[in-house]
């Protein structure tokens, strides 16, 4: 039974590595299901068995990809011991290390957030968060200290 369990458990990673590969490629629209059955080596029917459509493995792709890159930026915007300029810095940092380990999905995310971007802000909770950030209290301290609007 446990080994029944752990080719499962292979077979979904399996398939959520290739289609995190092939949707970052080749973006949402792009991408058949054929497609990420075909990179991760499996029938057609295993990948339906696993996530029943396109749209739900994009979600769980989306939403992973999304989390991994906000958990690094979560903490930075809230961090209350850092300048407006540290948390900036740091933010670059953590793009530019998230862009150095996976260099398609800055374009990916961006495509998505572009074709639908109600779909994955609502998902994430991406502008209540920004929002309500430590970050976006200092910057708006900052746009009034310089006369700006922000």
């Amino acid at each position: 039974m446990a080994k029944a369990e752990s080719a499962e458990i292979s077979t979904e990673e399996k398939i959520r590595q290739a289609a995190h590969k092939v949707f970052t490629r080749k973006g949402y629209a792009a991408t058949r299901t054929r497609d990420i059955a075909e990179e991760a080596g499996i029938n057609l029917a295993l990948l339906n068995y696993y996530f029943r459509s396109k749209e739900k493995l994009f979600a769980k792709i989306m939403t992973d990809s999304l989390q991994h890159f906000m958990t690094g930026i979560k903490a930075v915007l809230n961090d209350e011991t850092t300048s407006l300029e540290e948390k900036i810095e740091r933010i670059v940092i953590n793009y530019t290390d998230m862009f150095m380990d996976e260099p398609d999905l800055p374009l990916f995310i961006m495509s998505e957030v572009r074709t639908d971007p109600d779909r994955l802000l609502t998902r994430m909770n991406i502008k209540d968060f920004i929002f309500s950030s430590h970050f976006m209290k200092q910057y708006q301290q900052y746009a009034k200290d310089h006369n700006k609007t922000p």
